[in-house]
């Protein structure tokens, strides 16, 4: 009988150790603080590499190799702050440079500097107004982009940020996004620039190591039309340490997307619309992200992800053409000493 005793009490202390060890286990803030007047310069740098091709009843017909290298550096300037934390932020490119591979793009940078722009191309420098000076560009540089003004690639944007991360577009348009409106580059443009913001999206609130949180996120199809397509991912608070004299925790993610029989829209450079149906799209990425929780600031992310698609393109005839790509991206963004 005292044996029994004591093993049951032995089992309520083993018990009630485990949940005060439990119970002293830290919780770490996930959420963003913002102050006015505070300013945040980040440098992204990226690959993405794969193939493009179209088929015609299965046999390739004009493949295309690639590969395209970016540099980008944005300062992303507080505005303006809210009662529930939330901040007017704004987004201003410094330098862009982008280096393709594929044909029909160009090798070009743009870089802000205090009155003008210098922008470059292989073979030539040319130095234009700042996009809000109401100047007009040099007509050569026009020419040289077959129309387009590189310069707006800087104009600012203006973000909604809340303490969890989401984020609402209030003024401007993203440079991604004007550039894919050009018919050379279309909608790989996307993923040049994977992170959109460096505002990873948290869940506001403390959590202890291993804990996980989902995440939503719509992404453009391929094509010219406003679709868009939901990318499930699933994050992880895995580790935390100490960089410099700043604690960091680590956050892992991963997630994935799959999307059959859709229909498309492809936009020639002539404006001719031609119908499509997009038969699969799959789209998978993994990455990992550190930040400084008692800042409220992310330090870095970094992001690999693949994306295949395959689209019977035209209207339905003997003969089946079959746009297909594979694209690999990799990239990084950091956030740069003050």
């Amino acid at each position: 009988m005292r044996d029994g005793w004591r093993g049951a009490l032995a089992l309520v202390w083993v018990v009630w150790l485990a949940a005060a060890c439990r119970a002293a286990a830290p919780a770490y803030p996930l959420r963003y603080r913002f102050a006015a007047g505070q300013s945040m310069v980040y440098e992204t740098r990226g690959k993405a590499q794969g193939r493009v091709g179209m088929k015609l009843n299965g046999e390739d017909r004009h493949p295309h190799l690639v590969l395209v290298e970016l540099a980008e550096r944005t300062r992303y300037t507080v505005r303006s702050t809210q009662a529930d934390g939330s901040a007017l932020v704004e987004a201003q490119v410094m330098r862009l440079l982008i280096s393709p591979q594929i044909p029909g793009q160009l090798l070009f940078g743009v870089e802000k500097r205090h009155d003008d722009l210098v922008v470059r191309t292989l073979a030539r420098t040319f130095y234009a107004p700042l996009p809000d000076s109401g100047q007009p560009p040099p007509p050569e540089m026009l020419a040289a982009f077959s129309g387009f003004d590189p310069g707006v690639l800087l104009a600012p944007v203006t973000w909604l940020v809340t303490p969890t991360g989401q984020t609402t577009l209030k003024s401007g348009v993203p440079w991604p996004q004007r550039l894919s409106q050009q018919a050379p580059f279309g909608s790989l443009v996307t993923f040049y620039q994977p992170f959109a913001t460096p505002f990873v999206e948290l869940p506001g609130r403390p959590l202890e190591l291993g804990q996980e949180w989902e995440q939503s996120r719509r992404l453009p199809l391929p094509g010219n039309r406003e679709e868009t397509y939901g990318l499930d991912v699933l994050f992880a608070l895995d580790s935390k340490r100490v960089l410099g004299r700043t604690d960091v925790v680590h956050l892992q993610f991963e997630g994935a997307a799959t999307v059959q029989d859709r229909p498309l829209k492809f936009v020639l450079p002539a404006g001719a619309a031609v119908p499509a149906v997009l038969e699969a799209l799959s789209h998978h990425l993994k990455g990992f992200a550190s930040f400084a929780y008692e800042q409220g600031r992310l330090l870095e992310q970094h992001l690999r992800c693949q994306v295949s698609t395959a689209s019977a393109v035209g209207a339905a005839k003997k003969s089946k053409y079959t746009l297909e790509s594979v694209l690999e991206v990799d990239a990084s963004q950091t956030l740069l000493p003050e």
